[in-house]
């Protein structure tokens, strides 16, 4: 295959721009070199939040979540598990979504 076909493909993109193998849980939680399949935002951060608690890592070293929408950055996941744009945060803004 030609590298124009893989890159195509994503054969050759980096993990966490490569599309979910898994068609019903679109979405990829990105927290460092590991990739999640979730089922929206919701199940995002709360699978973000179950990983930093399992960790035992504080707020200083654990990182921030990357959530994909196949190929596409749409979304961050905070230390608390709110769920944000994926722009950097500036006073006055509001999470997408407050954890449950």
């Amino acid at each position: 295959m030609s590298k124009q076909k893989q890159a195509a493909a994503g054969v050759n993109a980096p993990p966490a721009m490569q599309a979910s193998p898994h068609p019903h849980l679109p979405y990829i939680l990105a927290i460092a070199d590991r990739r999640i399949p979730v089922r929206d935002l919701y199940d995002a951060s709360a699978v973000y939040q179950g990983e930093r608690d399992s960790s035992g890592a504080g707020m200083s070293t654990w990182l921030e979540g990357q959530i994909y929408l196949g190929t596409e950055y749409v979304a961050r996941v905070s230390y608390n598990g709110r769920v944000w744009r994926t722009k950097p945060w500036v006073d006055g803004d509001v999470p997408l979504l407050e954890p449950a």
